[in-house]
């Protein structure tokens, strides 16, 4: 489970948020995150649900997906409407206003 204490940087203007990296330390950690579903919950609502694949997965999906990929040898994430070219992210202002740091 992932929780906004597990954010370690937000940015707002390309919607990716890196994870904490010694929750996180290395490429392994995002195989264990990919290929499962996910809720996200804000204030205990629900404002989204798809699945986790890693960002240069050949599986296209139209439904929310949360990418995961590493930047400098740390894990981040972007959640977009699918997994097709070119992204498409959602739900942005929303995970602004929890991860803004």
């Amino acid at each position: 489970m992932l929780t906004e204490q597990d954010v370690a940087a937000w940015n707002d203007k390309t919607g990716v948020w890196r994870l904490d990296e010694h929750r996180f330390p290395n490429q392994a950690a995002g195989w264990q995150l990919a290929d499962h579903c996910f809720v996200l919950a804000i204030d205990g609502k629900q404002v989204s649900s798809g699945v986790v694949l890693w960002k240069h997965s050949a599986r296209l999906t139209k439904i929310p997906t949360l990418l995961v990929s590493t930047r400098h040898h740390a894990l981040v994430l972007q959640l977009a409407s699918g997994s097709k070219r070119p992204i498409e992210l959602i739900h942005q202002s929303e995970l602004a206003a929890i991860l803004q740091k």
